[in-house]
């Protein structure tokens, strides 16, 4: 099922996008909610959801693998095609899919657009892990500290037929023609086709913060079909959506539980979910749904719930690294002015404070979010904390769109307000994709692997020299090319931050290291060449070196620490000896 075809990716994705539909409506059908409300948009949003539950429960059982994950791709497919009967087709519906298909899935489709040292160290190898062994055990990764796994997934998902060149169709494209699809029907239902096809038009030329194939439109999917959902009181299906966004990232947690109390006191006093019954209903099943995921987590990385439980996180790492209130406050201020947050943050201000409505806890969330963020991770730079910020906060604006229609006056304030900015963005977001246009018959004529031929065939000797059944203790830039069917991989990710109990031994030498990786059951340690690695990631020296110059100070804490693993590897090559070295990649038998 591997293939480095674009058309074998493209078919496969939009199947994807089908099953989702299916998998919605499915859930749809179960749980009574009525055929007007079956939108495909909202099904496939629905249908993501039920899909990232029924993989936390085989994940949990080491059953979400490629076989059992294209299986779920086709059964929802199958699904899809004997319930799901789309409304009339209107010309607006149509030319937002076609403009979605057009603009921004077929040039993801196989995007070679990456952060190596985010998407080599921790996604492509989280979803490779996925298909290979059917489960996501990374106890030495702070990537996978930080998420359930739910997004990884779907990575897996995605590529399930394909390959890693795939990794980015599904946010940037999959999301994007999801997203089109509910702002699109939201607007439809208060205005006319055409102001109901620019406004989509208008939402789709902002711009969505990347910098790797992390959780952004998929976050922002799932927010505003929850917000959709609760609308129509389907209360278990807003159970699975909550549970969805806690599986994608840890700081979605918090949002879901401040909207969830808000919902609860709407509840209380306006019957938002007909009656507390109703609002205990929903909690249950995204409780259910979330805790296969709680489960699974412990597993790897010994914590139900982070950050409330640090796991096997080390003491006093984080991303806080003992900073003091003063420069949290800083923090928050230094985002809070930022043009790009301010383009979000005022007008979803003004709507959640002076206009009524149901969107109110939306905004309220997002709000308490984008403060709590920066709190949270104080030396974070200040775009990478913009995108952990805008998926929640613009999808709460979008929401209160309904609402904003109606204070007429405070729609044309905000409108004068955001238009210098969104025209800067529009213009960015249509040269792009030109820009995107014109590279994808290359990318479609683009047949070739991932990564290079040579530098896939030099982990495949690597992997040569090991014994079946190996534990190995890995410092290599593309831990996805590993087979970890075969062999026990344990990847560093960011050293230092994660380990096995009782914690990585620093500053006490290469034997302390050696002790400790036996004492583990781990026999090998594969690295690369810190000082001249053929890919530059996390291990390299010199990145780290830079990290305490020019006021780089985002992973300074962690030089000293990673450094000092650098070096200790380096010292078991010489006394321990290596096994196997060519090029930049060396493999260390601990006798």
């Amino acid at each position: 099922m591997v293939s480095f075809s674009y058309w074998i990716a493209f078919a496969w994705g939009l199947a994807i996008t089908l099953s989702f539909v299916g998998w919605g409506v499915a859930a749809a059908r179960v749980t009574g909610v009525a055929d007007e409300d079956r939108e495909w948009a909202l099904c496939a949003s629905w249908g993501m959801a039920v899909v990232i539950a029924l993989g936390g429960v085989l994940a949990l059982f080491d059953l979400a693998n490629r076989t059992a994950l294209v299986g779920i791709g086709i059964v929802g497919c199958g699904l899809a095609a004997v319930w799901f009967r789309p409304r009339k087709w209107e010309w607006g519906g149509a030319l937002i899919l076609g403009l979605t298909l057009l603009v921004w899935y077929a040039p993801a489709v196989a995007s070679r657009a990456v952060e190596p040292y985010d998407d080599y160290l921790a996604y492509f190898t989280f979803a490779r892990r996925f298909l290979d062994t059917g489960t996501l055990l990374e106890p030495f990764s702070q990537r996978r500290l930080l998420s359930y796994g739910g997004q990884s997934l779907l990575h897996a998902l995605t590529i399930g037929v394909g390959s890693e060149k795939g990794m980015n169709m599904l946010d940037s494209g999959i999301g994007m023609i999801i997203l089109g699809g509910l702002v699109f029907r939201s607007l439809r239902s208060f205005t006319k086709p055409l102001w109901a096809v620019l406004g989509t038009v208008a939402m789709l030329l902002v711009p969505i913060s990347r910098n790797n194939t992390m959780s952004q439109v998929t976050g922002l999917v799932l927010w505003i079909a929850l917000f959709r959902t609760i609308r129509i009181r389907s209360t278990v299906l807003a159970g699975l959506l909550l549970a969805a966004l806690c599986s994608l990232r840890s700081t979605y947690i918090l949002a879901v539980v401040l909207v969830t109390t808000a919902l609860l006191i709407a509840t209380i006093y306006r019957d938002r979910l007909r009656g507390l019954t109703g609002w205990w209903r929903m909690v249950a099943v995204a409780c259910s749904a979330i805790f296969p995921w709680c489960l699974l987590l412990y597993r790897s990385s010994g914590t139900l719930v982070y950050p409330l439980f640090k796991g096997y996180q080390a003491a006093g790492m984080g991303s806080s690294f003992h900073t003091v209130w003063t420069d949290q406050a800083r923090a928050v201020l230094r985002l809070l002015s930022d043009p790009s947050v301010l383009f979000l943050l005022v007008p979803l201000l003004l709507v959640t404070l002076l206009v009524r409505g149901s969107h109110v806890p939306f905004g309220a969330a997002a709000l308490i979010l984008s403060s709590a963020i920066p709190w949270a991770a104080p030396i974070t730079d200040t775009p990478t904390l913009f995108r952990y910020v805008q998926p929640l906060a613009w999808g709460s604006l979008l929401v209160a769109a309904y609402s904003l229609t109606r204070a007429k006056r405070m729609a044309v304030i905000l409108a004068c307000v955001m238009a210098p900015l969104w025209a800067f963005y529009a213009a960015r977001t249509v040269s792009e994709g030109i820009s995107a246009m014109r590279s994808l018959p290359a990318e479609i004529a683009d047949g070739t692997p991932t990564f290079p031929a040579e530098r896939m065939a030099e982990y495949r000797r690597l992997e040569s020299v090991l014994p079946a059944g190996a534990s190995v203790y890995t410092l290599l830039p593309l831990p996805s090319l590993l087979d970890y069917r075969t062999h026990h991989i344990f990847n560093a990710d960011w050293i230092g931050i994660a380990s096995l109990p009782p914690g990585m031994p620093f500053f006490h030498g290469p034997s302390a290291l050696k002790k400790y990786l036996l004492s583990q059951g781990i026999e090998y340690i594969a690295f690369n060449n810190f000082d001249h690695p053929a890919v530059e990631t996390g291990y390299w020296r010199t990145f780290w070196k830079e990290r305490v110059i020019g006021g780089k100070n985002d992973f300074a804490p962690l030089v000293p620490y990673v450094l000092d693993t650098m070096s200790n590897v380096e010292q078991l090559a010489a006394t321990e000896g290596t096994i196997y070295q060519t090029g930049d990649l060396a493999v260390i038998h601990l006798d």
